[in-house]
């Protein structure tokens, strides 16, 4: 198992020597670090307002949801989104990524989950982060960031979980490469993501409490 549990001190020196983007604020709470070929941003995660989905995201990042590699029919329990792409930018609207490419295809983990929505968490600013699907109740891996500063029409449809809160230039950069319907014509790789945890309720979140399918067989 490769797990990512990164408090915030560790977290800290991880970050900056990796000298790319700034590290998160020290306030309480739980952040992700987006690691992309074109530099870092970071969010914080909505861990009491979207727990479940907060915890799936959590538990593909640092490899705790085991997931199926549909390249070779095995189960997995590392962590899902390295290596991926950003493989639909559109212009003035969002980033999106989180799948895994297989052949011409884009795969989730094998499973989806239950959408999550609460009435304070609106697609209302440029920086929000949320979960794509593909109707009611068929989310699972993959996520975007808002760029366009009203997206009203996602609200009760997309799961918001988190906002952007450092390397807003660099989402806006992702959103200004070259496409082709709707494909960065040179991949925008994501490295890793990398949580890092700040203050005791952050520390015990456990991505593993909260119901999500578990891939067998």
């Amino acid at each position: 198992m490769h797990k990512r549990i990164v408090p915030f001190t560790a977290g800290l020196v991880f970050i900056l020597s990796m000298g790319v983007f700034q590290a998160p604020a020290a306030d309480p709470g739980l952040y992700a670090v987006f690691v992309t070929s074109l530099g870092g941003f970071t969010c914080r995660l909505e861990q009491a307002r979207a727990p479940r989905t907060t915890a799936n995201f959590v538990g593909l990042a640092e490899g705790s949801n085991v997931w199926v590699d549909f390249r070779t029919g095995e189960n997995k329990l590392e962590p899902y989104y390295d290596g991926t792409i950003f493989h639909r930018v559109v212009s003035n609207f969002v980033i999106q990524g989180g799948a895994r490419q297989v052949g011409d295809s884009m795969e989730g983990p094998g499973y989806s989950f239950r959408d999550e929505f609460y009435s304070e968490l609106k697609h209302d600013s440029a920086g929000v982060l949320s979960m794509a699907n593909s109707g009611p109740n068929t989310q699972a891996s993959q996520f975007f960031v808002t760029v366009i500063t009203n997206f009203s029409s996602g609200d009760g449809k997309y799961s918001v979980f988190g906002h952007v809160t450092d390397g807003m230039d660099v989402v806006q950069a992702i959103n200004r490469v070259p496409v082709t319907n709707e494909r960065p014509i040179v991949d925008v790789v994501l490295s890793n993501v990398v949580i890092v945890r700040v203050g005791a309720e952050a520390e015990a979140f456990d991505s593993r409490a909260y119901g999500l399918p578990v891939v067998t067989g």
